[in-house]
């Protein structure tokens, strides 16, 4: 009788477990199948180019290599900065391109379209050409500050000649550019709009310095 009373007790915990196991199992699939993944949104930048004023364009052909960006923005999650020395990133919420690659297309696509140049290439173009422009990017964020969020955008850019023999002698310009816009409200897409507006303004900063640097 002792080790019959023994036993039962052992088999009930054996039992438990057994349950405990197979609930683990069946669990994701039955949560998966009443709670969806949360969705993932993409943001992109959007604005209109600067006006500018007609004049005939500059015998130059002008290619944008790719920029390149700091560690911390090389990433396609949008990044903010809560506090003093931190930089998060949104899990659910990204840019459609990494932020090197939406500053170079949106920048070549404004001076290609200012007409202020006879030629302006894109990255990896095969066209041989009379300058070209680099660029890093060193901040795209967004900047939070209390109950203020502000996008920034920072980019450094070298111009250089491509007929000069002398590496010094090629550098025409270089430039660090900055522009900061306040977003409408406290959402990413409100990030994603003040971004646009930054980047509109940079771009148009960037083209007016390369326009009176190569005149």
């Amino acid at each position: 009788m002792y080790n019959i009373m023994r036993g039962v007790p052992m088999k009930q915990p054996a039992a438990a477990v057994l349950i405990l196991l197979l609930s683990f199992l069946f669990l994701p699939g039955c949560t998966g199948m009443k709670q969806p993944p949360m969705k993932i949104d993409y943001y992109t930048l959007e604005y209109d180019p600067a006006p500018v004023a007609a004049a005939a364009p500059l015998p130059v052909v002008l290619k944008i290599d790719r920029f390149s960006a700091a560690s911390e923005y090389n990433t396609d999650r949008m990044v903010y900065r809560d506090s003093s020395f931190r930089r998060s990133t949104y899990y659910y919420h990204k840019w459609h391109a990494y932020p090197a690659d939406l500053v170079t297309f949106f920048l070549s696509r404004d001076l290609a379209g200012s007409g202020r140049f006879k030629g302006v290439l894109p990255p990896l173009a095969g066209t041989a050409s009379t300058h070209v422009l680099q660029g890093s990017v060193e901040e795209f964020l967004e900047w939070d500050e209390g109950a203020s969020w502000q996008a920034v955008v920072t980019v450094n850019i070298v111009l250089a000649g491509t007929a000069e023999i002398d590496a010094a002698g090629r550098i025409l310009l270089q430039r660090r550019f900055t522009s900061r816009e306040d977003c409408a409200d406290r959402t990413p897409a409100a990030v994603a709009g003040a971004m646009s507006r930054a980047m509109a303004r940079l771009s148009a900063e960037i083209g007016a310095a390369v326009y009176e640097t190569l005149r």
